[in-house]
């Protein structure tokens, strides 16, 4: 009955002005955040080469002696150039969110329309930007969109994608959009070698169900648009595959042989499901709630049985995550000997996102849960929610700016003691640090000759050396 009194009283409130605050409080966040980031860590070695080399010429060096993420060292030399004449990184988040969610918005809008569903815009977007909500809740590095190199490379790819399966669901099927979908393919899979191989999985997986069920709801008349994608795809993972420089990338891993490659791979998987997703579990379940919550509304509005067997479709839609993240870990595992670090993840935790909304959305729209249960879980997720920003506004926030300041009051030394011609070595205070600041660390060495030491000083292009006055153990690297 208490249940059932409190779904009738929050049912009179809007539920957009609660979606409405998560999102509104959560971008605000983010964008405060990204006006006080700084460039970070290897963003001063792609500072550095674009300076000696221009922009093609840096693009042709990181392909030959690196890696051949040709896509994200063409978005990355952007916007360092940029930032050179304003506050790029701040543009770029912009960028990101625009690119990352609006390709959300058109991916959902045309499964949208192919359901024949009655769902406005503005309940369309709130959905969007509380699953990016939900997915930055999510990611294990959280340092990780406020790196711009790093945020390139492990979101831009995704948001690209997600902009290409928007084309392949629309009703445009002409040869100028078929050339799109290819071309945009080939560029989201120059960004990271695990996710262009899961990017391929999926594009074969949807060109499998349009093939083998050409009369399935959502897929029909995609077959010929992800023929495309697959093969400007193959072309993408082919300038991945055979950068000159992936021989001496791979060099510094240990390569292990196909039974060594297994068992790292289930340790990986171990590693992954017992030591980072099983503390985060009752968080996930209960932050994903109003996905449980807009399903039944969208069943009291508009229900539709166009599934046989909503419970099979969950278990087939588990039964696939658990596939690609396994398959995720043996990619890695073959070309890092390893997990590799949190950062990697990144692919499969918007998978692992992704899945979770919509086995929780087919609950609530197929289910026989009540309006109030799906009220009260959403009101519980939502609670979490807040709890968490609280700590964001209180903690993080203030004591991330105090680092950026100290940080920019550290070139800003720098600059001055390049203007005065000094020769002498410039020996720095460490910079303001603790755990709850967001940024990754940039923190010099006592030693100017270790490696940030060396790339600060090509970057910022001075001729004296650079030392920290004391040796700092602090790291925000996620082991």
């Amino acid at each position: 009955m208490m249940i059932d009194w409190l779904s009738r009283c929050l049912s009179a409130i809007k539920w957009q002005i609660f979606f409405g605050a998560v999102v509104f409080s959560y971008l605000l966040f983010q964008l405060i955040l990204a006006f006080y980031n700084n460039l970070t860590v290897d963003d001063y070695d792609f500072l550095s080469k674009l300076q000696d080399y221009g922009f093609w010429g840096s693009i042709k060096l990181w392909y030959y002696s690196w890696q051949g993420r040709v896509g994200a060292y063409f978005f990355i030399n952007v916007f360092i150039l940029l930032n050179t004449y304003l506050n790029a990184l701040v543009v770029y988040h912009l960028f990101f969110l625009i690119v990352f969610n609006g390709s959300l918005f058109l991916l959902l809008k045309q499964l949208v329309r192919r359901s024949g569903a009655i769902v406005s815009n503005m309940e369309l977007l709130t959905g969007v930007l509380f699953f990016y909500v939900l997915f930055q809740s999510f990611t294990f590095d959280k340092t990780l969109v406020f790196w711009l190199d790093a945020s390139i490379i492990y979101y831009l790819s995704i948001a690209i994608a997600l902009f290409v399966n928007s084309i392949i669901f629309s009703e445009k099927n002409n040869a100028v959009y078929f050339v799109l979908v290819a071309l945009l393919s080939m560029l989201a899979s120059t960004f990271l070698e695990n996710f262009s191989l899961l990017f391929f999985a999926l594009l074969v997986l949807g060109l499998t169900i349009s093939v083998c069920f050409p009369s399935t709801l959502f897929f029909q008349g995609t077959k010929a648009k992800f023929a495309f994608a697959i093969m400007g795809c193959v072309l993408g993972i082919a300038v991945l595959v055979l950068c000159p420089g992936l021989e001496f990338r791979q060099a510094s891993f240990v390569r292990p042989g196909i039974f060594g490659i297994i068992k790292i791979s289930l340790n990986s998987s171990y590693h992954f499901y017992k030591i980072l997703l099983l503390p985060e579990l009752g968080k996930i379940i209960f932050m994903a709630a109003p996905f449980i919550y807009w399903g039944a509304k969208l069943r009291e509005r508009n229900f539709k049985d166009t599934a046989n067997n909503p419970l099979l479709i969950c278990a087939a839609l588990l039964s696939i995550l658990f596939t690609l993240i396994y398959f995720s870990f043996l990619v890695m595992a073959y070309g890092t000997g390893g997990i590799g670090q949190p950062r990697t993840l990144t692919p499969v935790v918007f998978l692992l996102t992704a899945t979770l909304g919509i086995v929780y959305f087919i609950v609530g729209y197929y289910g026989k849960i009540s309006k109030g249960i799906a009220t009260m879980m959403t009101v519980a997720g939502l609670s979490i929610y807040f709890i968490n920003a609280a700590t964001d506004y209180l903690k993080v926030l203030p004591e991330s700016i105090k680092y950026s300041q100290s940080e920019r009051q550290r070139m800003g030394l720098i600059d001055r003691f390049a203007l005065e011609n000094r020769t002498d070595t410039l020996v720095l205070d460490t910079l303001y640090y603790n755990k709850h600041v967001i940024y990754r660390s940039n923190e010099l060495a006592v030693s100017p000759d270790q490696g940030w030491n060396k790339t600060v000083k090509e970057a910022k292009k001075i001729e004296f050396e650079l030392r920290t006055k004391y040796t700092v153990s602090y790291t925000n690297d996620v082991e």
